[in-house]
């Protein structure tokens, strides 16, 4: 049976009595993600993503919500590898450049989860099903990857094996997304808003870690995310 030690590699001491919720940020860093005046949609980005880590701290959820980073422009990039939320420390600024190979991304994504929960299983570890937050401003330019990785990710979640989500920023292809990630759970973020994007994903993931297995939740809607007033997240 792994250690609390092997599986975050250095980290804080799981806590093997709760049940841990798995989730993958998939950041789209492509080049169009630059572009437009001051302040650009890459440093939104920065800014938001260190604004959700940081609510972590000392919130006595962060030791089971499990996080992994992945920003994907050319190829995927593993910025952070899984490891308990309230104890990741802000990563280098982001940078847009590049095409947007998220299905590539997406293979990355979902081969990092299937590794991770053996890890979890071999210690012990009960988890939620893990979540995969898409963030992007445009649509994939690998075709024939993203079609391999939407075949995986809708296979996945038919056995409640994963569950993918999409916010796109102003610009991005909704109808592109639609192909690879439910209908039901992609979102539009207006006026660039990352802060408001990730406290509402900050909210999702208290209520949802503290829902019954399962269950699906709704969450009130801020301003700058275009759906019905409420979104439904599975635990």
């Amino acid at each position: 049976m792994g250690t609390e030690q092997e599986i975050f590699k250095g980290g804080d001491p799981v806590d093997l009595g709760r049940i841990h919720q798995p989730v993958v940020l998939m950041l789209d860093t492509s080049e169009s993600m630059g572009w437009g005046s001051a302040p650009y949609k890459i440093d939104q980005l920065n800014t938001g993503l260190r604004a959700f880590l940081h609510s972590w701290r000392g919130h006595e959820l962060g030791t089971i919500i499990d996080a992994a980073i992945v920003a994907f422009n050319c190829t995927p990039e593993l910025v952070h590898n899984f490891h308990p939320v309230a104890e990741i420390a802000d990563p280098a600024p982001l940078r847009a450049a590049g095409t947007t190979s998220m299905g590539a991304a997406l293979n990355y994504s979902l081969d990092l989860i299937d590794e991770y929960k053996q890890r979890l299983k071999m210690a012990g570890v009960e988890y939620r099903c893990p979540w995969i937050i898409c963030i992007t401003d445009g649509e994939p330019t690998d075709r024939i990857e993203v079609q391999q990785a939407t075949s995986r990710l809708q296979t996945a979640e038919t056995r409640n094996a994963v569950v993918g989500y999409c916010f796109g920023v102003d610009g991005f292809s909704s109808e592109k997304m639609a192909e690879t990630f439910d209908k039901e759970r992609i979102l539009l973020l207006k006026n660039h808003n990352f802060n408001e994007l990730f406290e509402f994903l900050h909210n999702s993931l208290v209520v949802t870690s503290q829902a019954d297995g399962g269950s699906k939740v709704g969450v009130s809607m801020p301003s700058d995310l275009v759906r019905p007033d409420t979104f439904t997240f599975q635990s």
